[in-house]
């Protein structure tokens, strides 16, 4: 089973959307169990790093880069179409055991999402005991301006990300999140999982919404990506 353990960091304050820099030093290693309690801001960071065929003209370059290419929807859905849809699957064969995340785009359009240093702005929440849903790990960010850049998913393809299954004293529902535009985007399904609900983040990083957003029309999200 994966399980996160932070060695060092330096991280800054906040991160109200994907322009916005901080400076963070983070090692996962296992094993080890979900918990800060080595310092007040020990987070694990998302780990859903993407690749792209399609060079993003608008980047200076010099960022680091996945080989996690995106891939042709093999798979039986029911889907909306034109859309871009956020899924968590618990049923991972083969060991390490962990979760499987899939960024789904069933348009006909290229999408292209934020990244840093090649990994996507989404995250693992969790649900603590209050009942509101609270992050587990902090978004990826860098001190460097060259590490902000866009990864392209083409027509009918998707990314596929096998992220760690933390371990905790906690039975509670968790999920992913896409940040988007600097606010709470999509949101995936929930599925059981145990974390220490006592180490999630203490404070908002970026407005939440009022709402999950299960899928967001390709179109839309290509009109916020111009905004930014």
């Amino acid at each position: 089973m994966w399980v996160a353990l932070i060695t060092s960091v330096t991280i800054g304050m906040a991160y109200p959307g994907p322009d916005d820099q901080g400076d963070p030093t983070i090692e996962i290693n296992a094993p080890a169990p979900h918990d800060r309690s080595v310092g007040a801001f020990d987070f694990p960071t998302g780990s859903c790093k993407a690749g792209t065929k399609i060079k993003d003209t608008q980047s200076p370059g010099g960022h680091a880069s996945s080989d996690n290419m995106p891939r042709d929807i093999d798979f039986e859905h029911d889907l909306k179409a034109d859309s871009i849809h956020l899924l968590l699957d618990d049923d991972v064969e083969g060991e390490p055991t962990g979760y499987r995340v899939r960024l789904i785009n069933t348009s006909g359009q290229v999408v292209p999402f934020h990244a840093v240093d090649g990994r996507l702005l989404i995250i693992q929440q969790a649900l603590d005991g209050s009942g509101e849903w609270r992050n587990v790990e902090m978004l990826p960010s860098s001190g460097c301006g060259n590490s902000y850049h866009r990864v392209m998913l083409d027509r009918h393809q998707y990314w596929q990300f096998d992220v760690p299954q933390y371990e905790g004293k906690d039975q509670t529902q968790i999920r992913y999140m896409l940040v988007i535009d600097g606010r709470a985007g999509i949101i995936s399904n929930a599925i059981e999982g145990r974390v220490n609900t006592t180490s999630l983040l203490p404070f908002p990083i970026y407005p939440q919404s009022p709402d999950s957003v299960r899928h967001m029309p390709a179109s839309q999200l290509i009109e916020l990506s111009k905004q930014d």
